[in-house]
């Protein structure tokens, strides 16, 4: 299973928040990376 946030392969327990798995709290505060950029990119469009 990989972070939502960072991408690294999650070993041992995840963190999970709004049904994403996280590799730790650090990333669970940050949120999923993917779609955070995807967003930000459709703001500049506009």
């Amino acid at each position: 299973m990989k972070c939502a946030s960072c991408g690294d392969e999650i070993k041992g327990g995840a963190v999970w928040r709004d049904d994403q798995p996280y590799c730790s709290e650090e990333c669970a505060d940050v949120g999923p990376g993917e779609e955070e950029e995807e967003e930000e990119d459709e703001e500049e469009d506009k």
